[in-house]
């Protein structure tokens, strides 16, 4: 989710670059992590944050730029509440907004309160890769018939809006040092050296479910960064 949150704060003119103070929040949230902040407190920019998935930052990014309407509009343009229109039986994404304020720091940091589909990440990804607007998903993409003629599948409306390109091309560049220099670049370094030329950009995430208890792993992504031709998601239950 906090794709979705960057998202929000580049539409209210936060910039990627610049520095912001925030307080160190690996597992856990609490109230004095959107409190008042010393002069020694660290400091960081939003595209590294998102590369290392900084939970402090944007909880205290959050709280003290985002309203909870501006969360719920956010959600609803990348298509959460909404059953995305494929061909095979799919669930709606979901996303809660809290009116509690810690709460909804939380949830903009990507503790709780939403629900995600693998299907619905690599939509979200695919808007990043794009225009920022998420495809309608389809299983076929062209009809070769027997005497070959190639059909193409007509172009469809796109399922959701969620953003500008201007801040697609900004969260793609954000995104694209999550396996430089993020929350990927151990695995990264196992990247066989025959694909390495290939710059790709994702976000990492991990939660986990107490019964029966699993452990999730996510990755959506995109490659090319420059030019997108596929966007991905993965979960993995261990």
């Amino acid at each position: 989710f906090k794709v979705i949150t960057s998202a929000a704060l580049l539409e209210l003119g936060v910039s990627p670059t610049r520095e912001y103070p925030f307080a160190a929040a690996r597992r856990r949230l609490h109230i004095k992590h959107l409190e008042k902040l010393g002069k020694g407190a660290p400091r960081t920019d939003m595209g590294e944050a998102l590369a290392d998935s900084n939970n402090g930052f944007f909880a205290r990014m959050a709280d003290r730029k985002l309203a909870r309407e501006d969360l719920q509009a956010i959600s609803r343009r990348f298509g959460f509440n909404q059953v995305v229109p494929f061909p095979l039986k799919t669930e709606a994404s979901t996303a809660r907004v809290p009116r509690n304020r810690l709460e909804r720091a939380r949830m903009a940091a990507g503790f709780w309160h939403t629900r995600l589909t693998p299907l619905h990440g690599a939509l979200i990804a695919a808007a990043v890769a794009g225009d920022g607007s998420l495809p309608r998903p389809r299983l076929v993409g062209r009809l070769h018939s027997p005497d070959g003629r190639i059909i193409e599948a007509p172009e469809q409306a796109p399922f959701a809006t969620a953003m500008t390109p201007k801040q697609a091309k900004a969260l793609r560049r954000m995104m694209a040092k999550t396996p430089r220099s993020g929350t990927l670049r151990r695995a990264w370094r196992k990247w066989p050296k025959a694909l390495r030329h290939i710059a790709v950009g994702g976000k990492t995430g991990s939660l986990a479910k107490r019964t029966p208890y699993t452990y999730y792993t996510w990755f959506v992504g995109f490659a090319p960064v420059d030019k997108p031709e596929i966007a991905v998601a993965v979960m993995v239950g261990n």
